[in-house]
């Protein structure tokens, strides 16, 4: 309407123009012929008539443009009247609530009475012009309450659509309130010293305490440099509350400590770290805060430390900085310790369960039979959980291989059956993993109450919660070693067979490349034990001997390979090719042995509908922080993760965006 009211106006101020045109037109006439006898008799009637014509037709234009106008506008007013009522003006007022009224050409022709806004800017303006984006948060006003700004004010919006009414509810005073509470809003952490007890016993502590006193320096400098309040709990302890300010300006920083604990750490020539971790958000008490904090810690000392972790309220954990691989801090003695634990929880109960994750590969199968043994020297009957036809190419042909068919029948039972032969009363060991939905029989863990995890994995988002026996060692290579080292610390020495103990060096070799990557002392140490029980890395080696068409494979992925960023590498299969995650990990592990390669991120179809991610890197680049934000997992060095319904192209192009932001923000 106001348009066509535009467009009438414009007609008259057109017409009003033409008029003064012909008036002037007159006069010029009348001067140039003034000495015709015709126009000195008649020029006053010409006149005369013609101001007439004009008054008489500019009357009758106005005032039909007047009871158009009149004519609308009363029609406008009863359907507002219709709509809300009357006298509902002081209602809307004092809430603080506008109302706008447009038409179907967009154009807002009414607005309520009111000190929000002012109508001569908002009258006749298109909707769109004063809500940007209006078709969109009428679509997000079904899920969501929505905001918008309009002179210089914060509304929340409620549309009508069908009576084509917009509700503004001014809440600017609430949310300034609620920014302020929000930046105001505390959060605890706790800052740790890693290693400190073990570097003390390594350096002597005379010797140690000049350095210790450099880190907790630049602990307290960090924290008055964020406004943080800050207490020691202990000497390798802090406990750590700010403000959410102080916390955004942290994360910008990306967590600056760890860096400056880093450097110090490498200019005195030792692997010392600090963790953090923190917890935030809207709980409904300060205690919750400090429970998640204190799960935050945990998360970040069980990934192996070097690292900030943060759960925020209702929300999955969050991982910073972990630049570092982890460094060694297992002893003979917690060894020792949790062997005991482990043997009396065994020969406490009358039957055992072992499984490891699905798709199971050496590592996996190796400590799965490791624990098997252990049942059998203790004389409790066990079974391991395992889907023959699901384990890994080279596993299964190696286990196939080496154990009879009587052998392999006493020792493994199906996932299907294991929920059959299992009780309230069974023992279920983990090995290889903690994540419940890759176990090889994930319903096992509810059956059971009693579990064990035994893993080497960093922790991530998805675990098992409260296994009444838990060995927990991002350091350590391998399950293999863990579960080599549970047998070296049994109480009644014991024997393992020869098979056994091959397929424990194998799982050792998997997960540290033949000891290339990944190793420790304990590693050396764990492989030697596997030798006096006549373990030989001449089996080992063939159990890992490649087919033409593998090796072929393998070729045709290295060949793909191309650069991310500098020493980061990204390779794939054919679309087509239906391969074995075997050889995606094998691809990018000889991709790695190459000169300056960091990093490489493989990718294959490994399933008619699933593509696979395997990811290798050196100790200076972590992978599994990548594929953790992709869905799957692993440790620092060593990662992989599956997507279902994907192109390999589009996973690529996923896997180069992820690498791309995890550089740009300093998180590798």
């Amino acid at each position: 309407m106001f348009k066509r009211l535009k467009q009438d106006r414009n007609r008259i101020l057109v017409l009003f123009f033409i008029e003064i045109l012909v008036v002037i037109s007159f006069v010029v006439a009348l001067f140039l012929l003034r000495d015709i006898d015709f126009f000195k008799t008649y020029s006053l009637h010409i006149i005369t008539t013609y101001l007439l014509l004009v008054f008489f037709s500019n009357v009758f234009v106005i005032n039909s443009l007047l009871r158009k106008t009149e004519k609308y506008l009363n029609r406008t007013d009863i359907t507002i009247a219709s709509i809300f009522g009357t006298e509902v003006s002081p209602v809307f007022e004092f809430g603080n609530i506008a109302i706008l009224v447009y038409n179907e050409f967009d154009e807002v022709i009414w607005v309520s009475q009111t000190t929000l806004l002012r109508k001569e800017d908002i009258l006749g303006q298109k909707i769109y012009d004063l809500i940007p984006d209006f078709d969109e948060l009428v679509i997000l006003e079904e899920r969501n309450e929505i905001f918008t700004s309009l002179s210089g004010k914060t509304f929340k919006l409620q549309i009508n659509t069908g009576l084509k009414v917009v509700y503004l509810q001014d809440v600017s005073a609430e949310t300034i309130q609620t920014e302020k509470v929000e930046k105001e809003r505390p959060f605890i952490g706790h800052i740790v010293i890693d290693n400190y007890r073990d570097l003390i016993v390594s350096y002597g502590e005379a010797e140690f305490v000049t350095f210790a006193t450099q880190v907790k320096t630049a602990i307290m400098n960090y924290a008055n440099k964020y406004n943080l309040f800050l207490r020691s709990y202990g000497n390798d302890s802090y406990l750590i509350i700010g403000e959410e300010s102080n916390y955004e300006a942290m994360k910008n920083d990306g967590f600056s400590l760890l860096d400056e604990v880093r450097k110090i750490a490498q200019e005195n020539d030792n692997p010392l770290t600090v963790s953090i971790g923190i917890g935030k958000g809207n709980t409904t008490s300060i205690l919750r805060t400090s429970e998640l904090s204190y799960a935050a810690l945990n998360m970040a000392l069980s990934r192996g430390g070097d690292q900030v972790a943060v759960y925020v309220f209702g929300n999955a954990l969050e991982t910073y900085c972990a630049k570092n691989e982890v460094k060694l801090t297992r002893s003979h003695v917690r060894g020792r310790v949790l062997a005991t634990s482990l043997f009396n929880l065994i020969t406490a109960t009358k039957y055992v369960l072992i499984m490891g994750h699905q798709k199971a590969d050496f590592d996996a199968i190796g400590s799965a039979l490791g624990i098997y043994a252990i049942c059998k020297s203790l004389k409790v009957k066990a079974n391991i959980v395992l889907d023959e036809n699901t384990l890994e190419f080279q596993a299964r042909n190696a286990f196939r291989q080496v154990f009879k068919p009587n052998e392999i029948n006493d020792m493994i039972v199906t996932p299907a059956k294991a929920m059959q032969l299992a009780t309230d009363d069974t023992l279920v060991v983990v090995v290889d993993t903690q994540v419940p939905y890759k176990v090889e029989q994930p319903k096992l863990l509810e059956r059971c109450k009693d579990i064990c995890v035994i893993d080497h994995h960093r922790k991530g988002e998805s675990f098992i919660v409260n296994p009444i026996f838990q060995y927990l060692e991002p350091q350590s290579s391998s399950a293999s070693e863990l579960v080599t080292e549970l047998i070296y610390f049994q109480q009644n020495k014991m024997t393992i067979s020869e098979n056994i103990a091959n397929f424990l060096l194998a799982g050792i070799s998997l997960d540290t490349k033949f000891f290339k990557t990944a190793t420790s002392s304990k590693t050396f140490e764990m492989s030697m034990v596997l030798k006096n029980f006549q373990a030989s890395m001449d089996v080992v080696s063939d159990f890992f001997k490649e087919e033409y068409e593998a090796m072929k494979s393998i070729s045709g992925i290295v060949n793909t390979a191309k650069s991310l960023a500098p020493g980061i590498y990204i390779a794939k299969g054919e679309e087509n090719d239906i391969i074995t995650s075997a050889i995606i990990s094998k691809a990018a592990d000889e991709i790695l042995s190459s000169k300056d390669v960091k990093g490489v991120f493989v990718v294959g179809r490994t399933k008619a509908d699933e593509v696979s991610i395997s990811a290798r890197s050196g100790t200076d680049f972590n992978v599994q922080l990548i594929l953790e934000s992709l869905g799957g997992g692993g440790h620092f060095t060593s990662a992989g993760a599956q997507k279902k319904g994907l192109s390999i192209d589009k996973v690529c192009e996923l896997v180069s965006d992820k690498v791309k932001i995890f550089l740009r923000d300093g998180r590798l």
